[in-house]
């Protein structure tokens, strides 16, 4: 089976990754700083079916992983719609602002986000890793 770990796992882009995993049959694994804010988002990924685990972020990752055959790849979101951005504009309409400064002219949403992760995971080689993908 395949496993995907989600580093600094939170409510918007964080959950949606692990909801589109979770739902492909992947092993889901939570990591961030806040061990009750891990547990919420179990919780929530469980109504769903989905078995997720959690790992505190009290270590740094190891720049040796390639050795174990684990590809390290990442997701630069641009400014995606999720509900700290609705808190970030404090109900202002930023849209125009935002799209006329994005190249597809739109605000991407965090499905987009798990749907990029899903084609970096599974349609890039097995050969490619460290990338950085800006998705926005």
């Amino acid at each position: 089976s395949k496993s995907i770990m989600i580093i600094g796992a939170g409510p918007g882009i964080g959950q949606a990754v692990a909801r589109r995993f979770g739902h492909e049959g992947w092993q889901i694994v939570l990591t961030g700083r806040s061990v009750e804010r891990l547990a919420d988002l179990i919780a929530e990924l469980e109504v769903d079916g989905i078995t997720a685990y959690a790992v505190p972020a009290e270590t740094r990752a190891s720049v040796e992983l390639g050795g174990e055959g684990i590809r390290v790849n990442g997701i630069a979101p641009g400014f995606i719609k999720t509900e700290m951005s609705d808190r970030f504009t404090q109900g202002r309409d930023m849209r125009p602002f935002y799209e006329a400064n994005v190249p597809l002219g739109r605000i991407g949403e965090a499905k987009e986000i798990a749907d990029a992760m899903v084609w970096l995971s599974l349609i890039t080689p097995p050969n490619v890793t460290d990338q950085t993908i800006t998705v926005d």
